[in-house]
């Protein structure tokens, strides 16, 4: 008889948990149908409605099963992490499709070779590792900064670009794991790329000056000088104009042919690390001020300000519904609504600085930290529910040699998935 009582409050719990769920989603989609103002107020209590009632059935089953020491114990043999896992799969705006663990603090991630390759930089020895979405483990270590490689990118032919401590800048063959080509000229590290549309690389760094490259010949076109500190951020908008921010406070507009400043624009209160471009050609900036602005880069001035971090923004993308993504210092990653300026959800995995983001080709996108794990995440539909899951959901531990005793030795690396 205890056991059938103990089997009923489990069925029951099972099948109340989605019903509450998806009665959440009704309330929330037949009030968001008022107008656009109610769409957006509403749409932010579903998500919190949607997390409330996961909390509460958790704690239900928590402070039920300690009571039935049986349930407790197969309950825990699963693992409270596992549940918890479980209950934000169907309870969160975005879920964790997969998290990689690493042997060293992450600095930087691009997309390589195929669109469900990227490079990780972070590495003490300047090693750059290639990792595959759907496949277990590292794939390649390319050896040959002789520092931390600091910034990452990727040449419309697909070669890889990296940027590091020893003021190099080199090009990559990943096919072969080989070198192609170091530049040489900057006397500081190098901490930003872009890619203009002529495909000209253009490197930013510590030394304040900005560069532009021919990557066929590896012979520097010009320089382009005016901030009067540290460049750490680049971009391209449209036009082929030249973004860069600077620890100097100030945004700067170049024109790449000329090698001119067009504007220079001020409201950040400090270092700018981070752009994004939607498609609208908006500039987007994030700063150590922990504040993220919009802008209108022709007519200078600053559309919105964005606030909810509380540290140095690292990181923004844009995903391919134009949602903007940030990461932070504070150790999360919020969603944010451009055209309203709302945070949709901000999301806790790391527990560590966040340090870089990258979109992979399927919408799903990963993140970097210095919490030594990548992880990639995946947002749900309209429904609610996930879309379908693209990577391989196999797990097994995968190593090359054997690690350094040194904490910061890289040439050695061990990784491992976690589905």
């Amino acid at each position: 008889m205890k056991h059938l009582l103990k089997c009923s409050f489990i069925i029951t719990v099972c099948f109340l948990m989605p019903l509450g769920l998806i009665a959440a989603e009704r309330q929330s989609t037949a009030l968001s149908t008022h107008n656009e103002y109610d769409t957006k107020h509403n749409q932010h209590a579903a998500y919190q409605k949607r997390g409330f009632m996961r909390d509460t059935f958790y704690n239900l089953c928590i402070s039920k099963l300690s009571e039935k020491s049986l349930v407790r114990s197969s309950f825990l043999k699963i693992g409270n992490d596992a549940w918890k896992n479980i209950f934000d799969f169907v309870g969160q705006e975005c879920f964790v499709q997969r998290t990689i663990h690493v042997s060293e603090c992450i600095k930087d991630l691009t997309l390589c070779n195929n669109p469900e390759s990227f490079a990780v930089a972070g590495c003490a020895n300047g090693n750059i590792y290639l990792y595959e979405t759907n496949k277990n483990g590292l794939l390649k270590t390319l050896r040959g900064h002789t520092s931390f490689a600091r910034a990452l990118t990727t040449l419309p032919n697909r070669t890889l670009i990296s940027g590091s401590t020893d003021n190099n800048v080199k090009l990559w063959d990943t096919q072969s794991e080989q070198c192609i080509k170091t530049l040489i000229g900057h006397t500081s590290t190098v901490w930003a790329f872009a890619i203009l549309p002529d495909e000209t690389l253009v490197s930013a760094s510590y030394d304040q000056t900005i560069k532009l490259w021919n990557p066929e010949s590896g012979m520097c076109i010009k320089t382009l000088d005016g901030h009067t500190d540290a460049v750490w951020a680049l971009a391209v908008l449209p036009g082929g104009i030249l973004a860069s921010g600077s620890g100097d406070m100030t945004i700067r507009l170049w024109d790449p042919q000329s090698g001119t400043c067009i504007n220079i624009l001020r409201s950040h209160t400090d270092s700018i690390w981070a752009f994004a471009v939607p498609s609208n050609g908006t500039l987007i900036s994030g700063s150590t001020d922990t504040t993220i602005k919009l802008w209108d880069p022709l007519q200078s001035t600053c559309i919105n300000t964005l606030k909810g971090h509380t540290s140095v923004i690292w990181k923004l993308i844009i995903l391919p519904d134009e949602t903007l993504v940030s990461a932070s210092a504070d150790k999360t990653i919020r969603l944010w609504d451009t055209k309203s300026g709302t945070c949709i959800t901000t999301l806790a995995r790391h527990t560590d600085t966040v340090t870089s983001l990258a979109v992979l080709s399927d919408g799903t996108f990963i993140s970097g930290s210095d919490d030594k794990t990548i992880v990639r995440w995946r947002r749900r539909t309209h429904c609610g529910w996930p879309c379908a899951q693209t990577a391989s959901s196999s797990s097994s531990p995968s190593s090359t040699s054997s690690s350094s005793s040194s904490s910061s030795s890289c040439s050695s690396s061990t990784s491992s998935y976690t589905t």
